[in-house]
């Protein structure tokens, strides 16, 4: 007993005077400002210690979309609003989204719609399916990642799938539009692919209406399998053809020629083409009598006695009424 008595006047004498070293007006003071910041925080200040904390977040934080945490969140939205202690959305879709993408009610979607002004859902990708086969929604709930929306289904497509070559988006529209207008008759003078088969198995096509794929053109149905379905191991598209080539013009030749195309030749050739030989001078006519006088204008013996066109015999016009056909031409006898 007598040794506790010692230790508490041992410990009384060392901590006496480090009390002494703080007046009583200092330590009154402090005492009274750490009393002050405490009410201040927990709100027993006379200006509210919770609402100097809310002007200084509103202050240094920006405004965007919160979700509203004041409503169940089944019905519950977003809102506009400064909010220290989240990150918030740029837009009131994306915070849908983010917040709400699994309401089975959608009405944070709903009252996206409400606030724009519009009477139904927006459009959005269907990046839930694969891009070269989807196209655009406007179900709610909005999916998490519907994060850009349009105000109709063809503003979507032309958007989220402008460079679409199969042009399922557009596909899906009420009244798909073509690439071209539709020409009189069932056949177009264009062929195209026909991506709506399988590859393996499909060829070129010229049927009218289009369909929203044929989008390359070709102005003859070999072009066609030539530009789109060049690497067809099946050959599909080329044995779709009226008259299909063949690889080769002809698989092999025949095993035996002609054995002579014409008849055997004589096998010795004339030595000359006739025996005849010509005199060496030629013979000179000389008249044995002399040459007739006839009267009227008449030619005599080797006169000319053609007229008419064409020439023909006019034997009035000899002396011996006889008008031949010589070597010369038409001549009196």
């Amino acid at each position: 007993m007598t040794n506790v008595s010692t230790m508490k006047l041992t410990l009384l004498s060392l901590v006496a005077p480090m009390l002494s070293i703080v007046s009583p007006v200092e330590s009154s003071g402090l005492r009274d400002k750490s009393e002050t910041a405490v009410a201040t925080i927990n709100g027993e200040s006379g200006h509210g210690g919770r609402d100097l904390l809310d002007s200084w977040c509103a202050k240094d934080t920006p405004t965007k979309w919160h979700p509203d945490y004041s409503k169940a969140w089944n019905v519950a939205g977003c809102v506009y609003k400064a909010d220290c202690n989240q990150v918030g959305s740029d837009t009131e879709a994306a915070c849908c989204a983010a917040y709400y993408g699994g309401q089975l009610a959608g009405a944070c979607a709903a009252i996206n719609a409400a606030a724009s002004g519009s009477t139904t859902p927006k459009w959005y990708a269907d990046y839930g399916t694969a891009w070269g086969v989807a196209g655009c929604k406007n179900t709610l709930p909005y999916p998490l990642y519907a994060s850009v929306f349009y105000d109709t289904n063809l503003e979507c497509c032309k958007g989220a799938y402008a460079g679409q070559t199969s042009g399922a988006c557009l596909s899906k529209l009420p009244s798909p539009p073509t690439s071209k207008p539709t020409a009189v008759g069932d056949y177009g003078t264009d062929w195209y692919a026909d991506y709506g088969k399988s590859w393996s198995i499909a060829g070129c096509k010229n049927t009218l209406p289009r369909p929203v794929y044929a989008i390359m053109l070709y102005e003859t149905q070999l072009a066609c399998c030539k530009g789109a379905y060049g690497g067809q191991t099946s050959e599909a598209c080329i044995k779709g053809l009226p008259n299909p080539p063949t690889k080769s013009p002809t698989a092999a030749p025949t095993n035996k020629p002609t054995a002579t195309p014409t008849a055997t030749p004589t096998s010795r050739p004339t030595l000359s083409p006739t025996t005849f030989k010509p005199t060496i001078s030629p013979t000179t006519f000389k008249p044995t009598t002399a040459a007739p006088v006839c009267v009227g204008g008449r030619g005599v013996t080797g006169a000319y006695c053609g007229s008419g066109s064409p020439v023909f015999a006019d034997s009035t016009l000899c002396c011996s009424n006889s008008c031949v056909l010589t070597t010369n031409g038409y001549a009196c006898t």
